[in-house]
């Protein structure tokens, strides 16, 4: 009984294979769009035994936009491709990526992950070109040939040269240069020629400086009365501060004061004291001659002696 029911289920096994499913798959129609500004383009996304969504986004909305940011499969058969499409709008000159991403799953539950760029770039609209009247071509030959005998008029309006005299310019672009001077520089002289012979240049010569900024302006003007202007920055420095150190004030000794007053002495002091020394030294003198004189007067009357008592012979020898 047993081997009969391994043989049925065999058969049955045989009989019934497993249903295997087609593999799924998503695409996109292009790579890459280039559309003009105020125009607009369109792409596919593809989707073939898949169910799923995708998001479709702008990376710079500036430049191209797109007219919807999903687009999904609904629900689709077995074997069978869902489309849809997506419009890309040009707005300004430039290039930006369209993101795509996609997620959805095959019929055996398989997920499937799908990403894509599409580059878009927008290019400016080309003017239209006038269509000729027919029932005005003389006058057109004629007007023709009237403008081939007049001078067309340049429109260059370039410097061919830019100067300040002692200085190099420092160039910012094409209209701006900068230059710094020391602040002892109290002006400059700008030089500058125009490409063209029949330009005019304005806004040269001596300028007269102030601290900071100065602004100076050369206007070139074509022959056409078109005009291109170029802006230059004169920085002049500020003064520069000399440093200044503190003086520390040195430590004076405070003088011992003196309690005996100052005596100016003239000349005519020092005669007038010479004379009373010597006034003073003559009495002096005088005082001590008289003092001796009496000395002596005194001393002369003690030593008077009798004749009688002096030696033999003394008066003689002495004129006595």
């Amino acid at each position: 009984m047993k081997k009969y029911l391994i043989y049925v289920l065999t058969l049955v096994i045989l009989l019934f294979p497993k249903i295997a499913y087609a593999a799924g798959d998503m695409s996109v129609s292009t790579s890459s769009l280039t559309i003009e500004v105020g125009s607009s383009k369109t792409f596919n996304i593809s989707a073939t035994n898949t169910i799923g969504d995708a998001s479709i986004s702008s990376g710079n909305t500036t430049v191209a936009s797109v007219s919807t940011g999903y687009w999904g499969t609904g629900m689709v058969e077995e074997n069978t491709t869902k489309s849809g499409s997506v419009t890309v709008n040009g707005r300004n000159i430039g290039t930006t990526n369209i993101h795509i991403v996609f997620d959805g799953a095959t019929f055996d539950g398989e997920t499937i992950g799908y990403s894509r760029d599409i580059t878009v770039t927008v290019i400016a609209k080309p003017t239209p070109t006038p269509t000729p009247n027919n029932n005005n071509n003389n006058n057109n030959s004629n007007n023709n040939n009237n403008n081939n005998n007049k001078e067309t008029k340049s429109s260059d309006k370039k410097l061919k040269s830019l100067t300040v005299e002692g200085y190099n310019l420092v160039r910012v672009d094409d209209n701006n240069y900068t230059l710094s001077v020391r602040n002892e520089i109290s002006s400059i002289n700008v030089q500058a020629a125009a490409n063209d012979l029949k330009a005019k240049v304005e806004g040269t010569g001596v300028y007269e400086l102030v601290v900071g900024e100065n602004p100076i302006k050369i206007t070139v003007t074509a022959e056409d009365g078109s005009k291109n202007e170029i802006n230059i920055v004169i920085t002049r420095e500020e003064e520069e501060k000399k440093e200044v150190k503190p003086v520390t004030p040195e430590k004076k000794e405070t003088p011992k004061k003196n309690n005996k007053k100052k005596i100016n002495i003239t000349l005519k002091d020092y005669l007038l004291f010479g004379s009373i020394l010597l006034n003073i030294l003559l009495i002096v003198a005088i005082i001590l001659i008289n003092i001796k004189y009496r000395a002596l007067k005194e001393a002369s009357k003690n030593m008077v002696v009798d004749s009688r008592d002096l030696p033999f012979g003394y008066l003689n020898e002495n004129g006595k």
